[in-house]
């Protein structure tokens, strides 16, 4: 237990669709959360740092209480004990506009029992004197706060209230993650062992997994120590193909994948071994390539494959004909239940990361050029060498090199690739991403005149 003096921890907690999502999107200034006006939205809890007036809390949003349906359900539900034992108190949210409902009543007396101050609010209340029609003094807190969390109506009464709430003795929750080394974006088909990974890696069921596909729909964000080392592990939710997303929410949970992808440094890539790599993984390497990010593929599931040295063989062809470089991405076999190959994992993630971060120095890079281009010269063009002259690494993050030369923007693209199967087998930058710019040499004696 300890005692923090600042920001005030709030827990939002309430049945299914009253604006809980709504209202943090709101406190935190940005869209973290996807809303959509159905029920279930919301599947894992979440916590970040906002501002609402003067104030900077630490708001945890939490998936709507009462709802029926499959059993992953009764697993969040059961970590709301823990949750309140980490907050200084709750936002008890109902709807202004529909009125309370038998769960709310339960949400409400289950309260009462757990000891915590309780601001009781009413979101949706856009018309003035709305929720009067509704005698909200049953569940045993007054009248409630009317607020409206998407027009930001109510928001400096909502404040006062809690400036009044007393900071008291709280567990901690893994909150935002801060000053980590890099993000790690685990990407992937649905239901492929995304979330059971990171609860595997956590050490404690963290995320909502279990056998149905598409349970995780926000981007969930955790922090996590491995070997010494702090990094940030981003659960997605699962990408499917484009033709097959009919319903809205899906949409923005793949959104919201995607946009991940552009604030993370590694990706890993899950394969589901009992179904083999789809041209779905294909599509989502190329979008990884294309954001110049760090690769490594985990084949998760491998104690369900009967001929493993097969499978293993099948999947590096595949991944060769398949996308460029992909013979350069590093395969990992596990088992993300079992946890067996997940160290061996992290140690290629880490290299990855480093190898992703390396500079080479343009002396060794020259030498390099030399032997490359003496054990395989380039075509002549129209009768004419082409003559590289040096190459230098201009950036990481990642390894991004330029070749300079007399008509070196004229290379086919077979040699270029050349070149850059020799940077990595030679540099050891497999799973980099590595990018080779052809910059031609300007003729000093071009614009003079005889």
């Amino acid at each position: 237990m300890e005692v923090l003096t600042s920001p005030k921890h709030i827990a939002i907690i309430g049945r299914p669709n009253v604006g809980k999502s709504t209202l943090l999107n709101r406190l935190v200034g940005r869209r973290v959360a996807i809303v959509q006006d159905q029920e279930g939205v919301t599947r894992d809890w979440q916590i970040y740092d906002a501002k609402l007036q003067d104030l900077s809390l630490r708001i945890v949003d939490t998936p709507g209480l009462g709802l029926e349906g499959p059993d992953f359900l009764e697993k969040v539900q059961a970590f709301f004990p823990r949750i309140l034992k980490a907050v200084d108190g709750v936002l008890f949210m109902t709807d202004g506009k529909s009125g309370w409902d038998d769960r709310d009543l339960k949400i409400a007396k289950w309260l009462h029992k757990q000891g915590i101050p309780v601001i009781f609010v009413a979101n949706k209340c856009e018309k003035e004197d709305l929720y009067r029609e509704y005698s909200f003094y049953n569940l045993g807190f007054g009248a409630p706060l009317e607020i409206s969390a998407l027009h930001g109506l109510g928001l400096y009464d909502l404040s006062q209230s809690i400036k009044q709430l007393p900071l008291r003795p709280k567990e901690t929750l893994t909150g935002p993650c801060q000053n980590v080394e890099f993000r790690l974006i685990v990407l992937g088909r649905p239901n492929v062992g995304k979330s059971t990974f990171i609860n595997f890696c956590l050490g404690y069921e963290r995320l909502l997994a279990g056998p149905e596909a598409g349970i995780t729909r926000d981007s969930v964000e955790v922090p996590l120590t491995w070997k010494g080392r702090k990094i940030a592990l981003v659960d997605t939710a699962g990408l499917r193909k484009k033709a097959r997303v009919y319903e809205s929410v899906e949409k923005m949970s793949c959104q919201a994948s995607l946009h991940s992808l552009m604030f993370g440094q590694v990706v890993l890539l899950l394969i589901d071994c009992t179904q083999g790599l789809e041209k779905q993984d294909l599509t989502i390497l190329e979008k990884v390539f294309q954001e110049g990010r760090g690769i490594v593929i985990g084949l998760n599931k491998w104690d369900q494959v009967e001929d493993q040295e097969g499978f293993y063989r099948s999947i590096k062809r595949c991944l060769a004909n398949g996308v460029k470089g992909g013979q350069h991405i590093p395969l990992v076999p596990l088992s993300a239940l079992t946890g067996r190959g997940v160290s061996g994992l992290w140690d290629a993630i880490f290299h990855i990361y480093d190898s992703w971060c390396y500079r080479i120095s343009t002396g060794r890079l020259n030498k390099w050029l030399q032997e490359k281009l003496q054990a395989h010269p380039p075509v002549l063009l129209r009768g004419r060498p082409i003559r590289p002259k040096y190459i230098s690494q201009i950036k990481a993050r990642p390894p991004t090199f330029t070749l300079f030369g007399n008509q070196v923007s004229d290379l086919p693209d077979h040699y270029i690739r050349y070149l850059l199967n020799g940077l990595v087998s030679d540099f050891n930058l497999q799973g980099t991403s590595p990018r080779l710019l052809c910059r031609e040499t300007k003729n000093p004696y071009h614009t003079k005149v005889n």
